[in-house]
């Protein structure tokens, strides 16, 4: 694959995408912008540039900032250090494109599939473990791979996270972490809501 794409092209993409008129499923969605994202020039001067104003994280598992947002749209870069994570955590009616940058990112994705095992309590059903090398691009919907935690594989680890439609207070607030409480051994597991 070429990796041809510049900065601001990758934001215009992004903003064709989101913006169609026409009725959209969000599979076409993040295809289309998995698809820009992993031609992305990871030497681009302008990525670069977005990339030194984050931080590096020194005693956080990560550090997370927007770098662009607009109507329906939210990009962050997030960093993490060797031994960082991002814990199981959801992002309610929202589609995501993950793109890996420097390192190695483990990313585990779950599905939700049963709600009512109690009042804290959901069953996950693990649809991938995967490891995403600079240039690679995961994926999530509202419906698959929704809930997913990002850990660095033997090396500190940016990404770009590209949400559409992008955080408000409302989903900031229906958002939940989870702690696996107990797996049946094929790839179900039993969670417990932290928040």
């Amino acid at each position: 694959m070429k990796h041809d794409c510049t900065w601001s092209q990758l934001i215009n993409s992004v903003h064709a995408v989101t913006t169609k008129q026409c009725v959209q499923n969000e599979d076409t969605i993040v295809h289309a912008i998995a698809q820009t994202a992993g031609q992305l020039n990871l030497s681009d001067p302008d990525l670069e540039s977005v990339r030194k104003t984050v931080p590096t994280p020194t005693d956080e598992p990560y550090i997370s900032q927007c770098v662009h947002r607009a109507p329906g749209l939210q990009i962050s870069v997030i960093k993490l250090p060797q031994d960082g994570y991002i814990g199981l955590h959801d992002h309610p009616q929202m589609t995501g494109v993950i793109l890996c940058l420097s390192g190695q990112l483990r990313v585990e994705s779950y599905d939700l599939v049963d709600n009512v095992t109690g009042a804290d309590h959901v069953m996950l059903r693990l649809i991938s473990d995967a490891i995403l090398l600079p240039g690679q691009v995961g994926t999530l919907t509202s419906q698959r791979g929704n809930i997913h935690r990002l850990t660095p594989d033997n090396s500190a680890v940016e990404l770009i996270d590209i949400f559409h439609p992008g955080y408000t207070p409302a989903r900031l607030a229906a958002a939940s972490g989870y702690v696996i409480e107990e797996g049946s051994g094929n790839s179900l597991f039993r969670a417990r809501r932290t928040n």
